[in-house]
């Protein structure tokens, strides 16, 4: 579980995630649409070079059972996706309370804006002891505040 929020932040993961699913989908539709394509070129190429019908089905039957088999992939790949969205959507605020995840987003902007105080405290100190002129100041203000 701790895996699973990790690469994103709790906005971002659900929306991420479905449209991670919707374009699996589309990826194995167009397999499938491929796959059923090229069973039923091959039938008839071979129905006609031999002339027996019986290659043209064999082939037929092919290509419905890997479009089928190809879509059924797809689906079972997009509910996958789509539950782990629902899973991050509802439960991130509790595993996060409970310490089962570790919200890595949140820790790097407290070191960001900790930082970011730091640098204001330490201008605001030199601006104070003389050392730097308001002109200075406001500068170098305008430009830590720029590179947040």
């Amino acid at each position: 579980m701790k895996r699973l929020f990790v690469f994103n932040s709790k906005s971002e993961c659900p929306s991420l995630l479905v449209v991670a699913s919707k374009v699996c989908k589309i990826i194995f539709i167009v397999f499938a649409s491929l796959s059923a394509l090229i069973s039923l070129i091959a039938g008839i190429q071979s129905s006609s070079n031999l002339g027996n019908g019986g290659y043209f089905l064999f082939y037929l039957i092919i290509g419905a059972a890997s479009f089928f088999l190809l879509l059924f992939q797809g689906f079972l790949l997009e509910i996958l996706l789509l539950s782990f969205s629902i899973i991050t959507k509802n439960h991130y605020e509790e595993l996060s309370d409970k310490g089962k995840i570790d919200d890595f987003t949140l820790k790097k902007q407290n070191n960001n804006n900790s930082m970011l105080i730091d640098k204001m405290n330490q201008l605001n100190e030199l601006k104070n002891l003389g050392i730097l002129t308001e002109e200075e100041y406001n500068a170098k203000k305008k430009e830590i505040l720029e590179g947040m």
